[in-house]
C-alpha cells in the first residue's frame, strides 16, 4: 500500500511540474507590444535657441506617448537630462541611464535612454575614432560620442536596446572616414555571436543616410534591417533573436510642427524628426542565430577601396599644410622686417597681419604635422580590419 501511494504522489508530483512548464512557457510566449521613441532633442549648450523651453516641453510631449523604450540623443546638460527624466518616471518610464566614460561625467555622451521595463545590464563604448580636432568650430571632437546598450528585461523576455549617434557632417571637410569607423565599432558590439542573442533595436542619429556607407556598414556587419525605408539620418534597425522575433507594427514621424513655448516664441523643438515605432515581440523557437544582411564581403571592399582614396588625399593634406606652414612663417618674417624698415608708424598694421599669417601657420602645421599623420595611423588600422572581411562568404 505504501508503494502505490508513493507511485500515485510522484505521478502528481510530475502532473503538477508539467502543468507548470506549460504555463510558464505559454506565459513567456504571450506577445508583447513594444512603442520605442527616438529623438535628438537638440539641446546643445549655448548654440541651440530656447533650450530651456524646448526641453521642457518636450518631456510633457513625451510624458503624453505611452511609449515603452525612449533614447535621447544631444542631451548634454544635467539639468536638462534631470528634468526629462523625471517627467518620463512619472509617466511610468522609471528605469532609466545616462552614459559617459565615467560616473562623474555621464553628460558628455548626450545619449539618454528611459525604459517601462527593468535594466538588468548596461554597457558603454566611446567613440575611438572622431576625438581629434580637424576644423575647431566642428565641435564633436569635443564630445565623447559612442555606443550605449541596455538589456531590457520586458514580459516576453530580453531585448537589447541601443542607442548611438555617430559623427555629423558639416559643409567643409570630409568625415565618411570617421562615421564608417564608428560603424564598424558599434556593429561589433551589437553584433550577435552566440546561440542565446536576444532581439535588437538599435536607434539614433547616424547622421548618413540609410542608403550611404556608414550605414550599410552598421547593417550588413550587425544583421540589422531598417524599420522604415523613409527614415533620413535618424533611424531604427531591428534584428530578430534566436528565439524571438521582433515585427515592425507601425513606424512614423512626429514632433515636426512648430508649437509655441513658454517664452512667447514658436517654433519647432528640435532640428530632427522624432521617431516613433511600434514592434510586436514574440516567442520565435525555430528562429536561429542571426545571419548578417546582404554581403559583407561587397561592403567590406568598397570600404576598403575608400580608404585607399582616403590616404591619398590625406597625405596629399600633410604635405600641403607644411609647405604653408613653412611658407607663412618666412612670408610673416619678411613681412615684419621690411615694415619696420621702412615706416615705423606702419609696424602695427603689420604686427596685425602677421598675427594672422601665424594663426594660419600654426593651423597647417598642426595638420601638416599632427592631424594628418594621425589620421593616416588610424587609417591604416580601420583598412585593416575591413581586409579581414574582404576573406569572408557574403551571407545571403
Amino acid at each position: 500500500m505504501t508503494g502505490v501511494r508513493h507511485i500515485v504522489g510522484v505521478m502528481v508530483v510530475a502532473f503538477v511540474l508539467a502543468c507548470s512548464l506549460t504555463v510558464s512557457r505559454s506565459v513567456e510566449a504571450r506577445p508583447v507590444d513594444l512603442t520605442v521613441v527616438t529623438y535628438n532633442v537638440w539641446g546643445v549648450p549655448m548654440v541651440s535657441p530656447d533650450r530651456e523651453a524646448r526641453i521642457a516641453e518636450i518631456g510633457h510631449r513625451l510624458a503624453e506617448m505611452d511609449a515603452d523604450l525612449v533614447a535621447l540623443q544631444e542631451l548634454w546638460v544635467a539639468e536638462d537630462a534631470k528634468q526629462i527624466g523625471a517627467v518620463l518616471a512619472e509617466a511610468g518610464l522609471p528605469h532609466q541611464q545616462r552614459f559617459g566614460s565615467s560616473p562623474e561625467q555621464q553628460s558628455e555622451s548626450g545619449l539618454f535612454i528611459a525604459s517601462r521595463y527593468p535594466i538588468d545590464e548596461v554597457r558603454f563604448e566611446a567613440f575611438r575614432v572622431g576625438t581629434t580636432p580637424y576644423i575647431p568650430w566642428h565641435l564633436d571632437w569635443m564630445a565623447r560620442k559612442g555606443i550605449a546598450v541596455v538589456r531590457v528585461a520586458t514580459p516576453a523576455g530580453p531585448v537589447h536596446f541601443a542607442n548611438t549617434h555617430l559623427q555629423a557632417t558639416y559643409a567643409m571637410g570630409d568625415y565618411t572616414f570617421v562615421q564608417v569607423s564608428q560603424a564598424l565599432q558599434v556593429a561589433k558590439m551589437v553584433r550577435a555571436t552566440d546561440d542565446a542573442a536576444p532581439p535588437l533595436l538599435l536607434v539614433g542619429d547616424l547622421n548618413a543616410m540609410p542608403d550611404e556607407l556608414p550605414v550599410r556598414v552598421l547593417a550588413t556587419r550587425a544583421g540589422l534591417h531598417h524599420a522604415s525605408p523613409a527614415f533620413e539620418i535618424d533611424q531604427v534597425l531591428v534584428r530578430s533573436g534566436t528565439s524571438a522575433r521582433l515585427d515592425v507594427v507601425e513606424s512614423r514621424t512626429a514632433f515636426t510642427d512648430p508649437v509655441p513655448l513658454r517664452t512667447g516664441e514658436t517654433r519647432t523643438l528640435s532640428d530632427h524628426p522624432m521617431i516613433v515605432t511600434r514592434f510586436r515581440l514574440d516567442d520565435c523557437a525555430a528562429c536561429g542565430v542571426p545571419i548578417a544582411q546582404g554581403h559583407w564581403g561587397a561592403v567590406a571592399a568598397e570600404v576598403v577601396t575608400h580608404l585607399r582614396d582616403e590616404v591619398q588625399g590625406t597625405e596629399r593634406f600633410m604635405l600641403f599644410g607644411r609647405v604653408v606652414t613653412v611658407a607663412l612663417v618666412a612670408l610673416t618674417g619678411w613681412l615684419l622686417l621690411r615694415r619696420r624698415r621702412r615706416r615705423r608708424r606702419l609696424f602695427g598694421r603689420s604686427l596685425a597681419l602677421a598675427a594672422t599669417l601665424l594663426t594660419f601657420a600654426v593651423w597647417a602645421g598642426y595638420i601638416g604635422w599632427h592631424y594628418a599623420p594621425g589620421r593616416l595611423n588610424e587609417i591604416d588600422q580601420q583598412r585593416a580590419a575591413f581586409e579581414q572581411g574582404l576573406g569572408e562568404v557574403d551571407s545571403p
